[in-house]
Order: C-alpha cells, then structure tokens, then sequence
C-alpha cells in the first residue's frame, strides 16, 4: 500500500483514497481497494501444470509434423491447415470454461479469475491465450515472416514455461495479461 498518492504526491497517513480525490474510475484506486487474489492453496501444483503443458506442446508438434509430411502431397496446403488448426485451437481453447483445453482436463485443473475465484470469461480465456496465438499466426505467413513468428513462438513457449515454473502462483504471461490463475478443478 502506498504511503504518498502516486498522482499528487500528498502523504495519505493510513488513507486509501486521496485527500485530494481521485477521478472517477482511477485506477489506482480501484488497485487499492481489490480483494485478496485467488488462495495460493488451490493453486495447481507444478508438476501437474508442467505436465499438462508437456502434453500440449506434443500434440502442437505431431500436428506440425503431419503438416510437414504431406505437404509435398498436398501442394503445401496440409501445412498450411495444420498451422491454422493449432493458431485456432491455441487462441479458443480456453473458452466455455477451459472444455476444450486437452491438457487442463487430462489434469484435472482449471482456469478461474484471479481475483474473483470464479470461472474465466471468454474474453479473459480469448486474451488468456493471445501472445500465443498471435506469433503463431506470424509463424503461418511466408518467410521472413514466418521465421519470425516461429521464433516468437519459441520465445514465448519459453518465457510462458519459466514464469509458470518460477512464480509462485504459477501464473504465465497470458495469466498475468488476462488476471486469470489455473486451479485444481473441484477448489
């Protein structure tokens, strides 16, 4: 909790508000004012969360692969699919509660507000998962392009498995972006 409004810099002596005011829909007092996060307790634990990811990174792979092999078949078409298959999957599958998320369900495991507790929204399951989709989708694109989308993707899959593994509440980049937390289903 600040000791000093971080806008006017007036000592607050104990104060959430400011004794100045703050305008309507501050953020900095809608910060102060928020309920404790999620109880760490629930959080799921990471050997589980590593395993969950283990598994969806396989199937990313076998399906890059399938797209790979019969691409010469298919006159480069198949990669193309496959590519768009994993840039839908990645950016949708956390919505309607995580239901076709393979990897949380196999698990165990949820994705819930971090505040609230309660199931994500779909803008927050969309946004959950948007660094993902979106280098991904970069990695779709003809090269240099696509180059650079594979190498974000590599960036992020690292970033996102080291923050998850790191943190204590095991929250990703996406977690942190959309304020959600995965949970042990039943908490």
């Amino acid at each position: 909790m600040p000791t000093v409004c971080p806008r006017c810099d007036q000592p607050l002596d104990g104060l959430v508000d400011c004794p100045a005011g703050y305008p309507p829909g501050c953020a900095v007092k809608i910060a102060a004012t928020l309920p404790a996060p999620a109880d760490p307790a629930h959080v799921q634990p990471k050997p589980a969360r590593a395993r969950a990811f283990a598994g969806e990174l396989g199937l990313f792979v076998a399906l890059e692969v399938v797209g790979l092999l019969a691409t010469p078949i298919t006159f480069g078409a198949a990669g193309m699919i496959t590519s768009l298959l994993a840039t839908a999957y990645v950016s949708l599958r956390d919505v309607d509660g995580g239901r076709y998320r393979l990897g949380k369900r196999a698990s165990g495991v949820r994705v819930v507000d971090a505040i609230t507790g309660e199931a994500a929204t779909n803008e927050q399951a969309i946004l959950r998962n948007l660094p993902l989709a979106l280098a991904w989708g970069l990695a779709i694109l003809p090269d240099p392009v696509g180059l650079l989308g594979w190498a974000a993707v590599g960036f992020l899959l690292v970033l996102e498995g080291v923050l998850a593994l790191a943190r204590d509440d095991g929250r990703r980049l996406g977690d942190l972006v959309a304020g959600t937390i995965v949970v042990r289903d039943g908490d």
